[in-house]
């Protein structure tokens, strides 16, 4: 709870923020997957309920990238951070996509997920698009990146032999250490008190700016790319 916010208070922005995660998030709701220390798995039925015990810290979870229609509400980059060199690289690869965001007119999203020098980037749709599309773009902005960023989604769709594809965790508290979520707004690094506040006001972009690319030309892309980048990166 905020200092001074009532408990009334504090229901009405944890029920606004789940509610922009259902919209915003929420790819599909049979599954969802547990990132608490003693269970990883996809789990069944996720729920408002769920939602909110993550954004209190009793739980952690990820969400899948596709749904089951094979399509995306978001792509998303995660810059995984080892070493003080990793940690420099990381950063010159998110301004990079970042850049190569903001020249087309695409709003992002810059989460400080571990305090340690991770970073997920992510960038939202007002509606479902396609998960080629979807995967397509993720790996187009970041085609300049030598940093090995993974991308999500990993998968241009889903198939029988990948049912679920791959996971992010949301912004929140931190599965194995004690960080919450830091949300960069012009510049300056948002607690995750006000982080929190923010998220539902966070821009997004219009799913006909990428929809309006001819498809011929999204699976040339796709067909076009190098073997490392078409997989995880």
């Amino acid at each position: 709870m905020l200092p001074g916010e009532s408990p009334h208070l504090e229901e009405i922005s944890m029920n606004k923020l789940t509610e922009w995660t259902f919209k915003q998030l929420v790819n599909r709701t049979d599954r969802y997957f547990s990132r608490n220390k003693n269970y990883k798995s996809a789990l069944q039925n996720l729920t408002p309920a769920i939602i909110n015990d993550h954004y209190l810290g009793k739980t952690s979870i990820s969400l899948f990238a596709i749904s089951e229609l094979n399509t995306c509400k978001w792509f998303a980059y995660d810059f995984d951070v080892k070493t003080e060199e990793d940690k420099g690289g990381a950063e010159v690869a998110v301004s990079s996509i970042i850049s190569n965001l903001d020249k087309l007119g695409f709003n992002s999203i810059l989460e400080d997920s571990d305090g340690a020098g991770r970073f997920h980037l992510w960038v939202l749709f007002d509606a479902p698009i396609p998960s080629k599309y979807a995967y397509a773009a993720a790996r187009f902005f970041a085609l300049d990146t030598n940093f090995p960023v993974e991308i999500h989604p990993k998968q241009i769709a889903l198939s029988k032999d990948i049912p679920l594809g791959n996971h992010l965790r949301i912004p929140g508290k931190h599965h194995t250490k004690d960080h919450w979520s830091k949300i960069k707004v012009n510049d300056k690094w948002l607690d995750w008190a006000d982080a929190r506040l923010w998220l539902p006001t966070a821009p997004i972009n219009s799913s006909e700016k990428i929809l309006a690319i001819p498809e011929n030309k999204i699976e040339k892309f796709i067909a076009e790319l190098n073997p490392q980048v078409k997989s995880n990166y």
